[in-house]
């Protein structure tokens, strides 16, 4: 059975409340971290392991099930690299497949998206059907022993989590919620199989996408980078970083219960441009109420509850309505930031409220404009002879957690000497289960 949801959240707030009353260095046994090495961040070598491993071999968020309502339906799927089909299929299962013919290697799908009754090379009229099936081989008189059942189109690993589609190249995973482990147990308040799915905005950032995903999980920077914004929501002494197994973690940043009007606009019941952006009621429902997620416990309306899934999302939850940030390498030096929103279930019909629902991601994107004005000049500074490694607080040890798993999952032999982190957190991961 495991520790209950109700006992994390007690343990995470006395937490809070001994880090608020902390005056003095990291609690007993926590040395300093080693510094991450700036190589991992402009090494070559390095971006080329992480591409065989991490976008090949890990659990990646791809799409949402609104996305495919009938069947038929379908997305092609570039992020990781590889273009990769996932389709309602006519049974209503969501299958993926790899978006090459069994022929001669052409693309059976060429469009971002559609409604199709089966795939078709556009080479040779090969045609497969939705569960991957070849049923159909034009002149098929000019084989002598074709078997079809031997060509159908490759299939890639595809697991829900709720109404969440993930994608994983990798046939010998472990199973997508087995590697979320007690990460599935504290999200069943959010309730992920009834929440819809809003849109989707995407950044382009001239840094490596460690660089820009490192930013956003620590709040060691709010007063600095976000003085008049974020800074004036959450309270930064009384954060609370948990390490769980296979590379996710958790980061809760308390309220503050008292909001300072300094630099914000402040609405009639107190909340602020940075309170609204991360949720406080303002994405309605059809009778005009706010929509919620009535189960989400008192953690979450209390404090901003951000998590990392392994190895790329973070995302701070909210009972109103949340963000995915996704991070994609698009070259060694430079990423894609996609911003994945979702809603609390409104039912039947289209998103209500459309209104709200942009005032709410453009409050939000001027938030992301604070962190991306920094990143660029950061990934300079790493490219500098200058500069040779990243130390690392008490506070930021989510970043080298994270930095430590990815060379858990390419494998240590694999890794330059000169990219290495050394593995120093391991006693520090909850085993909760």
């Amino acid at each position: 059975m495991g520790i209950s949801t109700e006992k994390i959240e007690k343990e995470i707030l006395k937490r809070s409340l001994e880090e608020f009353n902390r005056t003095n260095s990291p609690p007993r046994g926590f040395e300093d971290l080693p510094e991450i090495p700036a190589e991992r961040y402009i090494n070559a070598e390095f971006n080329d392991l992480e591409k065989e491993a991490i976008w090949n071999k890990c659990w990646l968020y791809a799409a949402h099930t609104d996305q495919l309502k009938s069947p038929g339906d379908y997305i092609l799927w570039k992020d990781a690299g590889v273009p990769i089909i996932i389709v309602r299929s006519e049974d209503d299962e969501i299958r993926a497949f790899y978006n090459t013919c069994r022929h001669r290697g052409s693309s059976v799908v060429r469009e971002n998206s559609g409604n199709t009754t089966r795939f078709v090379c556009q080479y040779h009229s090969w045609a497969y059907d939705l569960s991957g099936k070849l049923d159909f081989v034009p002149d098929s008189r000019d084989w002598k022993s074709l078997d079809k059942s031997c060509k159908n189109l490759i299939p890639v690993r595809c697991e829900l989590w709720g109404n969440l589609i993930f994608i994983n190249q990798n046939i010998e995973a472990m199973a997508l919620k087995e590697n979320l482990g007690v990460v599935d147990k504290i999200l069943g308040q959010f309730q992920l199989e009834k929440i819809r799915y809003v849109g989707k905005r995407s950044w382009e950032v001239n840094s490596n996408w460690k660089v820009c995903q490192d930013a956003f999980m620590e709040v060691y920077h709010l007063n600095t980078v976000h003085p008049d914004t974020v800074s004036q929501l959450l309270d930064h002494k009384g954060a609370v970083m948990v390490l769980l197994l296979n590379g996710h973690s958790i980061m809760t940043t308390p309220n503050r219960s008292k909001l300072s009007a300094d630099g914000l606009k402040v609405d009639e019941s107190g909340g602020s441009d940075a309170s609204n952006a991360y949720g406080s009621g303002d994405s309605q429902g059809k009778s005009g109420t706010p929509l919620e997620i009535e189960t989400v416990t008192e953690l979450a309306r209390n404090n901003n509850l951000s998590f990392n899934f392994f190895p790329n999302i973070v995302t701070p939850l909210n009972p109103s309505g949340f963000p995915f940030l996704q991070f994609w390498p698009v070259t060694l030096n430079t990423c894609r930031m996609d911003v994945h929103w979702f809603s609390p279930n409104w039912g039947e019909g289209e998103l209500p409220n459309k209104k709200a629902w942009k005032e709410r991601m453009d409050l939000f994107d001027e938030i992301l404009l604070e962190d991306t004005l920094n990143i660029p000049w950061i990934q300079k500074s790493l490219e500098s002879p200058g500069f040779k490694g990243v130390p690392l607080n008490y506070q930021e040890r989510r970043i080298y957690y994270t930095h430590q798993e990815i060379d858990k999952v390419i494998g240590d032999k694999s890794i330059p000497e000169k990219c290495k982190v050394e593995p120093v957190l391991d006693k520090f991961v909850e085993n909760w289960s």
